[in-house]
């Protein structure tokens, strides 16, 4: 290891001085009438096309946005060893993201994750995910 490399520091950061309530509802799976539409028919897309689905449900402040209590639904999908996740807060899409097999996380919208999920192999339309 070079001398430069064994003397590199990180910045450490700061505590957030927002202090967050703990959430009304704690983190649970969601009953299929707590998804927001686009959340519904994602789930039901990646079903049918074999993913694997887990919805959870919490209501509760989002560190680093300030503290309003929002409904959080996130949708979990993985088939053959590629994975995504999504979010909708007060039931609109907030952000996604797609984890390719040995790959790094790719941000993505709700049509892009719907291209990946209907794609007959998963890791075939990665492409579409940015």
């Amino acid at each position: 290891m070079s001398e430069r490399a064994a003397t590199w520091s990180f910045p450490q950061l700061e505590k957030s001085e927002t202090e967050h309530p703990e959430p009304e509802v704690l983190c649970r799976p969601a009953a299929d009438d707590e998804l927001p539409r686009g959340a519904r028919t994602v789930a039901r897309l990646a079903e049918g096309a074999g993913w694997a689905v887990a919805a959870t449900y919490s209501r509760g402040t989002k560190p680093g946005r300030g503290l309003p209590v929002v409904d959080s639904i996130a949708l979990r999908v993985r088939r053959d060893g590629v994975r995504a996740w999504a979010v909708w807060l007060n039931g609109k899409f907030d952000q996604a993201q797609m984890l390719p097999v040995g790959g790094m996380p790719v941000a993505t919208t709700v049509a892009g994750l719907r291209e990946v999920l209907a794609a007959p192999s998963a890791g075939q339309r990665l492409e579409g995910a940015a």
